[in-house]
């Protein structure tokens, strides 16, 4: 939804009316410095103009409508990853998250570390896909679309065990909004890099 909000220029417009110079303009437009805001990053307006064409694949698919956004190719991305946490630094993460004094924030943090989940599996698990006795936390439904099990090793436990329950709350990672989880935590996770 945050994508297509991006292009809102063609919200008006149907799908089989929608031209590759309209698909061009936003990512133009995106991608440019204007009153209304500055440039977004390469890879921000890649993903509104793949979300497009996976909207147009729906259409061609199901409607017959030209994939019109098919004809506009994506920016070159120069964000390529160039250093990585050494051990000692992901223990200092850990730790530091361990110690945040926000409970959930803190656990969320070190348990993205320590199980390698993608944060929103993480952040939305409940309080049901935990299996404490069986040392699991099961994922429903993967970015894939496939479950998957996560084997839990005993400081994980130990670290999901002290999470304080928020009452009427199903979620692990409870926000302070009655019975939603936390929003991605990135001040949190600014603290904890200083403090590591």
């Amino acid at each position: 939804m945050a994508r297509f909000e991006l292009a809102k220029a063609i919200h008006h417009i149907r799908y089989d009316a929608l031209t590759a110079q309209q698909v061009l303009a936003i990512q133009l437009d995106l991608s440019s410095d204007t009153d209304e805001h500055h440039p977004y990053a390469a890879a921000i307006c890649n993903k509104v103009v793949a979300l497009l064409k996976t909207m147009g694949k729906l259409a061609e698919d199901y409607l017959s409508v030209v994939n019109v956004a098919m004809k506009v190719s994506l920016l070159p991305e120069n964000n390529a990853r160039t250093r990585y946490c050494d051990i000692n630094e992901t223990k200092q993460i850990i730790e530091a998250a361990i110690n945040y004094h926000c409970r959930s924030n803190g656990a969320y943090i070190a348990l993205l570390f320590l199980t390698g989940c993608r944060a929103t599996e993480l952040r939305l698990r409940v309080w049901d896909d935990i299996n404490i006795v069986k040392g699991t936390l099961n994922i429903p439904r993967t970015k894939n679309g496939s479950s998957h099990i996560i084997y839990l090793s005993d400081y994980m436990i130990e670290i999901f065990q002290s999470i304080p329950r928020a009452t009427g709350n199903p979620y692990i990672f409870a926000g302070h909004r009655h019975g939603k989880p936390i929003y991605q935590p990135s001040h949190a996770f600014k603290v904890i890099k200083e403090q590591a």
